[in-house]
């Protein structure tokens, strides 16, 4: 009977020198390196599966670089030429009615007057 006693209290679980305890203790750290050790080398292998996506998008970047991060080299438009014959007309009109102090005035409010009569008519 002392022997079962004895036995039963090797084997409890707060026991730490009973032989189970001590089998399992010795088994736990390997199982916990070699868990870290296959959690590191999934790191490494995701590491390098990033490094990799990198290095083909910075290839593709240098190939094809986006409009935004590279302005063109000369922003400026090119000179579309001389302007239409009518703005020109216009233009010289306007410059000549200028001239006298309330001509231009007059004319303007005739010119306004036309348009809103002509955008009557066609409601």
């Amino acid at each position: 009977m002392r022997e079962e006693t004895e036995h039963a209290s090797r084997n409890k679980p707060g026991n730490e020198s009973s032989p189970a305890h001590r089998a399992d203790a010795t088994s736990e750290p390997e199982e916990l390196h070699r868990e870290v050790e296959r959690l590191r080398l999934a790191r490494d292998e995701a590491l390098a599966a990033l490094a990799r996506e990198r290095e083909l998008i910075n290839d593709l970047m240098l190939r094809y670089p986006p409009e935004h991060l590279h302005p063109p080299e000369d922003p400026v438009a090119p000179d579309p030429g001389p302007a239409p014959l009518r703005y020109r007309l216009a233009d010289r009109a306007n410059d000549a009615l200028k001239v006298l102090p309330g001509v231009h005035a007059a004319a303007k409010r005739i010119a306004e007057t036309i348009v809103r009569a002509k955008s009557r008519l066609r409601k």
